[in-house]
């Protein structure tokens, strides 16, 4: 354990590295889409970053692996690690929440993860990757682990030069108690680059947004045609604003 360290200087060519072999390994053609984040990636993610970061720790260390898995119910972190001691085995799994991803794509990609900016989902999961892997490492050496200690926060700007301890992405909790949107208004809201126009129709942990669409597939009395959003609240504005 003490002896895995990164220079400052190599993390960011390493996170290139790490991440075009991904992209390669697994032929990924849209790093702006969810379909990118999948159990395959999540166990390329780890058998690389062991490769390159951990010298094989993972691999040595934990004999029946990481088991990963993906959750829609995750709304307010973008990880979790789970460590079950028994017996005579220790378990390990990671678990990503493709709801804080879809909602970092969503955003843009506005907002840090553990304190670092991305350009498109794969940054933005292998910055949680980076993230749980720490609670992996501590786990395993020490049976507990705190994203608030010092102890981690020490390991995660050692490995990875992590300047935050959270996934700094937008989450549905903010959302609800910052927002003043209200069903019925007219609001706007930027996906990918392009301003997108439309009607509130409700709001749970999402508004959906009616916009105009001359393919839409829902239709008015007046036989205008819609598309339904789905849109997190922080990224709508009242038309105006």
């Amino acid at each position: 354990m003490e002896s895995l360290h990164i220079e400052d200087k190599n993390i960011l060519q390493l996170r290139r590295d790490i991440k075009g072999s991904l992209i390669r390994n697994l032929g990924i053609k849209d790093v702006h889409s969810i379909s990118a984040v999948n159990l395959e990636t999540i166990k390329e993610i780890i058998d690389l970053y062991d490769f390159y970061v951990l010298n094989n720790y993972v691999k040595n260390n934990i004999q029946d692996g990481i088991k990963v898995s993906l959750s829609r119910r995750m709304t307010s972190a973008g990880g979790k690690t789970i460590f079950m001691k028994k017996k005579n085995s220790r378990e390990f799994e990671i678990r990503i929440s493709l709801t804080i991803l879809q909602e970092y794509i969503n955003s843009n990609y506005k907002g840090k993860i553990c304190g670092v900016e991305g350009n498109d989902v794969i940054d933005g999961l292998m910055l949680i990757m980076e993230h749980e892997l720490c609670h992996v490492l501590e786990f395993s050496a020490y049976g507990t682990s705190n994203c608030k200690g010092r102890r981690f926060k020490a390991m995660a700007w050692k490995l990875f030069r992590h300047g935050a301890s959270t996934h700094e992405v937008f989450s549905e909790k903010h959302s609800k108690n910052e927002s003043n949107i209200r069903v019925g208004q007219q609001v706007v809201f930027i996906y990918k680059g392009k301003s997108y126009s439309g009607v509130v129709a409700g709001i749970n942990k999402r508004a959906t947004v009616m916009v105009k669409d001359p393919k839409g597939q829902y239709k008015d009395k007046k036989g205008n045609t819609f598309n339904k959003w789905y849109v997190p609240l922080t990224m709508l504005k009242g038309e105006g604003k």
